[in-house]
């Protein structure tokens, strides 16, 4: 992917960088062996990028320096394998400082180009949506898409439960996305018109994503902003007549929720227009552009701006966005369900839990604590438990579906690389810090050949 078609990419999927992709598949990726020169020219090349994009110019400089200077040392020499190398430069930057959309993968030239935000094969964008009670409508996002087949189909959507006096969205499973049907979801839920949050952007970052901005009619160019900053206001225009549904009242179901789908989520919370019942969110807030380097052999996601409330300050980057009602993500429906005093019926039962999430798994294969996770990508906040298998050593020790792990033997799970999480899963012990409910318990337990235990507190 040329950067010209990366940055209409970033230009069309606003607040891409999507937690569900995965890294490109070994079949796939570019089959080569790097070399010294190969290698520090690509770890240089991306030294130089970050600096004249990444979102904040001091943070900026201290990717650069500590690239340059490590490459200069040989610290990657050895990395001939590109999947080492894109592993390890991701890890090094996200020690030195934590952002959930950077990341390095190894490009994939088998790949279709990707000119939209699209679900993965086989997936909705928008699941279920249905009446759940009386005048009670669920809808279930997955992906917040920028085509305007997508925009119809939420409007459609919406046209179907114009009369509800509560709308439920689900955005357990909602990853990331775009604005447009966003927009479509705004127009519905206000009366007025309502400047929603901020979008500060590195000013010689990206021009080409800047001019997509201005050319978005619900993002406004605040040309009041400092010298050093450019700055979008995110507006909600009311439809004309105003909907129904601006009297209607919203809950929004969060989990794995990220991204574009966190934006969402401020957006309406900010401005008192929504309750977020569930789990915090994952804590990625910097938008940007994918671009490759290395002669094509890598592609990095780089965060050019950030999105915040501009009455507060609040963003939700690195921390998420905590519910205003924290319940396990899978009691978050019937939660709703019972404030609105609606009786759970077959339909209701049918959606309280969310939706697998793609790729789950048990770590390791083999022996194991019973730990159902996606792949840790290394330096995200927590790590949400998807499964505890029966009469494991985690689900002996008191360990949930819903919990979010937060360390590992005393270890943040923001500062251990994904190659070493197994080491964890692997050992003889393992203690658990998790947070359920807004407070954080220890779980202690062991593999089968060793004493079991458990604590809570």
């Amino acid at each position: 992917m040329n950067a010209a078609k990366a940055l209409a990419i970033a230009a069309a999927a606003l607040v891409t960088g999507l937690y569900a992709e995965g890294p490109a598949s070994a079949q796939n990726a570019v089959a080569t062996v790097l070399d010294r020169s190969h290698i520090r020219a690509a770890v240089n090349e991306l030294a130089d990028l970050l600096q004249r994009n990444y979102v904040f110019p001091d943070i900026a400089d201290q990717y650069a320096q500590r690239l340059h200077e490590r490459a200069s040392a040989g610290a990657y020499d050895g990395l001939s394998e590109p999947q080492a190398l894109a592993d390890t430069l991701t890890n090094d930057l996200n020690t030195l400082h934590h952002d959930a959309h950077l990341r390095i993968r190894v490009a994939d030239p088998a790949a279709p180009e990707r000119m939209h935000v699209t679900p993965p094969a086989g997936e909705m964008a928008f699941g279920d949506d249905r009446w759940l009670g009386d005048r009670v409508a669920y809808v279930r996002i997955n992906l917040l898409p920028d085509d305007q087949a997508s925009v119809q189909r939420m409007h459609d959507i919406l046209d179907r439960y114009a009369d509800a006096h509560a709308l439920v969205f689900d955005l357990r499973r909602c990853r990331g996305g775009s604005i447009e049907v966003m927009d479509e979801i705004f127009s519905r839920l206000f009366s007025q018109h309502t400047r929603l949050v901020n979008m500060d952007t590195r000013p010689d970052a990206l021009p080409d994503l800047q001019q997509n901005f201005d050319e978005t009619r619900s993002l406004v160019r605040d040309r009041r902003a400092p010298a050093n900053i450019h700055r979008w206001v995110h507006w909600a225009t009311p439809t004309n007549p105003v909907s129904p549904l601006a009297n209607a009242q919203v809950f929004l179901l969060t989990d794995l929720t990220a991204s574009a789908c966190e934006h969402m989520t401020l957006a309406l919370t900010s401005q008192h227009r929504a309750t977020i019942v569930g789990a915090t969110t994952r804590g990625a807030g910097h938008y940007g552009s994918g671009e490759t380097f290395g002669d094509g052999r890598f592609d990095v996601f780089v965060p050019v701006g950030r999105t915040y409330v501009p009455e507060t300050g609040q963003e939700w980057e690195g921390t998420g966005i905590a519910p205003d009602v924290a319940v396990p993500p899978q009691d978050a429906l019937n939660t709703v369900l019972a404030q609105l005093h609606v009786a759970q019926s077959d339909a209701s039962n049918a959606v309280a839990r969310a939706p697998d999430p793609p790729r789950r798994r048990v770590v390791p294969n083999g022996p194991s604590y019973g730990i159902g996770l996606s792949p840790p990508r290394g330096g995200e906040p927590n790590l949400p438990v998807l499964e505890v298998a029966p009469d494991s050593p985690a689900a002996r020790a008191g360990l949930q579906e819903g919990d979010h792990i937060l360390s590992l033997n005393g270890t943040a799970v923001s500062q251990i690389a994904p190659s070493d999480f197994a080491t964890y899963f692997h050992g003889p012990t393992l203690t658990v810090v998790a947070e359920r409910g807004g407070q954080q318990r220890t779980f202690a337990m062991a593999l089968p050949a060793q004493a079991s235990s458990s604590t809570s507190q």
